[in-house]
C-alpha cells in the first residue's frame, strides 16, 4: 500500500508484450512430452539389437505398426507445437527480436514448425499406408 501511494503515476503497460499462443501456452507440457517421446524413440531404434543388423528395416517396420505410426504423428505435432514457440524465444534470447519483427518472427516461427512436423510426418504416413513389409 505505501509503494502504490508513493507513486504518482501507474506502471506502463505494454499491449505488445505476452501475446500468447498455443506454442508459448504449453511449453512446459509439449518439452515434457517431446522428452518422454525421445527416450521411447531411443528405446524403439537405438537400444533395440535389430537396430545394429538393418536399422532401415528396423524403422520401416516399426513405422508401419498403425499404433506406432499414431504414437509417432501425436508426438510430432506435440513437437511441432513446441518448436513453434522455440524458434521465436530463441531468437528473443539472443536480441535478434524487436517488437516489430516479433510478429514475422512468430510466423515463420510457426510456418518453420510446421514444414518440419510435415518432413517427420511423411515417414511414419508412408510406412503405415504404402510399405507392405517386403525388402527394402
Amino acid at each position: 500500500a505505501e509503494n502504490r501511494e508513493a507513486r504518482t503515476s501507474r506502471y506502463e503497460v505494454r499491449n505488445d508484450r505476452g501475446a500468447m499462443t498455443l506454442g508459448s501456452m504449453s511449453m512446459i507440457v509439449t518439452g515434457l512430452i517431446t522428452l518422454a517421446f525421445l527416450v521411447l524413440h531411443l528405446i524403439d531404434f537405438r537400444f533395440d539389437g535389430a537396430f545394429e543388423e538393418d536399422p532401415a528395416l528396423l524403422v520401416k517396420e516399426t513405422l508401419a505398426s498403425p499404433v506406432h505410426a499414431l504414437l509417432y504423428l501425436g508426438a510430432i505435432v506435440v513437437l511441432s507445437i513446441h518448436v513453434s514457440h522455440g524458434f521465436q524465444s530463441c531468437l528473443q534470447s539472443l536480441g535478434l527480436s524487436t517488437s516489430k519483427l516479433r510478429m514475422p518472427l512468430t510466423r515463420i516461427g510457426i510456418a518453420f514448425a510446421v514444414l518440419v512436423g510435415l518432413a517427420f510426418a511423411a515417414f511414419p504416413i508412408y510406412y503405415s499406408l504404402f510399405w507392405n513389409g517386403g525388402s527394402h
